[in-house]
């Protein structure tokens, strides 16, 4: 194809995407149209709301209220009747109103209440009114699964926004009349779905790729030095552009997410990395390209080898950002998970480790044209590749990864000096497959490394109970503790109450809720350290022990000094709780409670294994590292269950 052909074909492409970008980026952040069919759908309401209020009007002519006492969910509109200032019925119970008349509801126009915005309407009959509402949406003090902040599903409205009565800024909403309601001030992100977070991520790859490709066509046209401005320009351009955090964007992508992908200032999120890895591309091919036309000059040869020498650990770098800093899945075993970011991901470090391939290929081939020796080149090679690889550190694994690289390099540089033509594609699959083992290779070993990390992490945080909340939700109850009827009547009076029994009743009295995240079990002992439950085998010994557990490893609470955070989680305990209960006869019991987390964090996900022996426990110990000494025991947690073994 004629180069002047492929330019104008390239400008259209580039031209084409940049535009069809900016295109979607706008129908994202134009949102007029949507507000203008919520006005409609609002002053549509708002005259249904008219009319079922005129048809309550009868309700007046009952000197007794309203015909219907009870809550109507099924009624069309939110209806308040009072009377003398006072409720005294209402169709719905999930709008949150006053009993009495306040200075906020009732109302007529927008009102704002602890849930929600609504519209309102009144209409009188001296000291009688009934108020009309609608939702308009939702507004809880904060978020979760189940409350969201959203439209109202009659308004259907996709744009996430806040609602404010300031006409400052934002879209205004009026009623029929031209009477100003509210504002609605759009979010700066709006979140996308996922898979048109996706399609307009390939899109602004694609634009940023074509654009590339015509600065090279370019600078291959160009025949004089000028064509050297175009390279040095496009990464002084981008390092700006990064630098400074220049390209914001308003639509929810999650490529600019750093949750997503984020490693450092240069590559702080995906798409800057797509970015970056293309423009490394760029600038190899043209290294490359340049390499083809200059004569053998030694020196300029040696200098770019001795500059691309530390790739395999730019590589090993961006692997490891890629599955340490991310949340995009590349383990094979989350096959099915895999996602366009994650082939992106493999794309670009596969597009990456070719053209560095297509480099090196071509600088071996000016060595041997000036006649170096394969012997000699192939040694240099490895050299530089070996101590660029083993400065990261040496292992095993280090020298499996020199292997793979001395193969590559070997291969790529024969393929320099043959020139068999029948042999250079299976040569160059053979080349590419040493590179592909190396990346699979290394990202396998990056993500063992990051799952045995976020295991000790998970094991770290089940040992590591410490929770304000809980000292202050026993602060709560301690009262009720204290004046619970069984503690203080039942308990003294020698009723035979079993264990399992005093447990459950507890339970279901007090520890409810919250507690439910522990597994608790309560004691309760007389003043000589007896147990007082009918049918259990306590001792002096078991009071003195959880006494002795307290005073060795707890810490008592700065809200509540009965409750002991157990600092190294001593017998898997979160928290001891003793408290003192006086009965009637000012005689002393003591209860205990002990607390154990029930929280195993998925995550971690160990198989359960049976341990017969001390080979068993030290080989789990190498595949997992999680294990706690206490007083010379061993306990080895695996998922819901926990092994406990001592040896000699």
């Amino acid at each position: 194809m004629n180069k002047k052909i492929r330019i104008y074909l390239f400008s259209f492409l580039a031209v084409l995407a940049t535009l069809l970008s900016i295109v979607v980026n706008q129908n994202q952040t134009d949102h007029s149209k949507e507000i203008i069919e919520l006005r409609e759908k609002i002053n549509t309401q708002i005259g249904q709301l008219k009319e079922y209020l005129e048809q309550q009007r009868p309700v007046f002519k009952n000197s007794n209220g309203p015909r219907w006492q009870k809550a109507q969910p099924q009624a069309p509109f939110y209806i308040h009747y009072y009377r003398n200032d006072s409720l005294i019925s209402w169709s719905h119970n999930d709008m949150p109103v006053s009993r009495f008349i306040d200075i906020h509801f009732p109302s007529e126009g927008i009102v704002h209440l602890q849930n929600g915005w609504y519209y309102s309407q009144i209409i009188r009959n001296g000291k009688e009114l009934i108020c009309g509402s609608f939702l308009i949406k939702r507004d809880y003090p904060y978020e979760n699964d189940a409350l969201k902040n959203a439209f109202a599903n009659s308004f259907n409205l996709s744009l996430e926004a806040s609602s404010s009565l300031e006409q400052i800024k934002g879209y205004e909403i009026r009623d029929i009349q031209n009477k100003f309601l509210f504002s609605i001030i759009p979010n700066n992100t709006q979140n996308l779905s996922e898979l048109a977070q996706q399609l307009y991520l390939i899109l602004l790859i694609t634009a940023f790729g074509l654009w590339l490709i015509l600065f090279f066509t370019l600078y291959k046209s160009i025949k004089n030095r000028i064509r050297y401005l175009i390279p040095v320009a496009l990464l002084g351009v981008k390092i700006v552009f990064v630098y400074y955090s220049i390209i914001h964007f308003t639509i929810g992508l999650s490529a600019f997410d750093p949750s997503l992908y984020g490693t450092n200032k240069w590559f702080p999120n995906y798409f800057e990395y797509l970015t970056n890895i293309a423009l490394i591309i760029f600038l190899l091919r043209i290294i490359n390209l340049e390499i083809k036309k200059s004569a053998n000059n030694m020196i300029s040869i040696w200098a770019v080898l001795l500059s691309i020498a530390p790739f395999w650990i730019f590589i090993q770098n961006m692997t490891k950002g890629l599955v340490e800093n991310s949340s995009i899945p590349l383990s094979i075993n989350q096959i099915f998970t895999i996602n366009i970011y994650s082939i992106l991901a493999l794309l670009s470090i596969g597009g990456l480790t070719h053209s560095y391939y297509l480099t090196l290929k071509t600088l071996t081939k000016k060595l041997f044209d000036a006649k170096r020796k394969f012997v000699h080149v192939i040694i240099v090679l490895i050299v530089l590749h070996s101590l660029s690889l083993f400065a990261v550190g040496f292992s095993i694994d280090s020298v499996i990864m020199v292997l793979l690289i001395v193969c590559f390099t070997v291969l790529t540089a024969y393929q320099s000096l043959n020139s068999n033509k029948n042999l250079a594609l299976g040569l160059a699959i053979t080349t590419l497959f040493f590179a592909v083992v190396f990346i699979s290779n290394m990202l396998n070993l990056f993500n063992i490394d990051r799952e045995q990390t976020n295991r000790e992490l998970y094991a770290n945080q089940l040992s590591t109970e410490e929770n304000v909340t809980t000292e202050l939700e026993y602060a709560k109850v301690a009262d009720k503790v204290k004046k619970d009827p069984i503690l203080t009547l039942l308990i003294p009076s020698g009723t035979n109450m079993s264990h399992s029994e005093f447990e459950e009743g507890l339970e279901r009295r007090i520890f409810n809720g919250f507690w439910e995240r522990y597994e608790m079990n309560f004691h309760i002992y007389n003043s000589l350290g007896e147990s007082i439950l009918g049918g259990e085998n306590s001792s002096h010994e078991d009071a003195a022990e959880l006494n002795e557990i307290i005073l060795t490893h707890g810490r008592p609470s700065e809200i509540d000094t009965h409750i002991y955070y157990i600092k190294d989680n001593f017998e898997q305990y979160s928290y001891v709780i003793r408290q003192e209960i006086v009965v009637a006869d000012s005689i002393n019991n003591l209860l205990f409670i002990t607390l154990r987390s029930k929280k195993i964090p998925e995550e971690i996900g160990f198989p359960r294994l049976l341990i017969s022996s001390k080979a068993d426990v030290l080989e789990s110990l190498e595949n997992y590292s999680i294990a706690k000494y206490h007083n010379e025991k061993l306990v080895i947690n695996y998922g819901d269950f926990t092994y406990p073994s001592s040896f000699d």
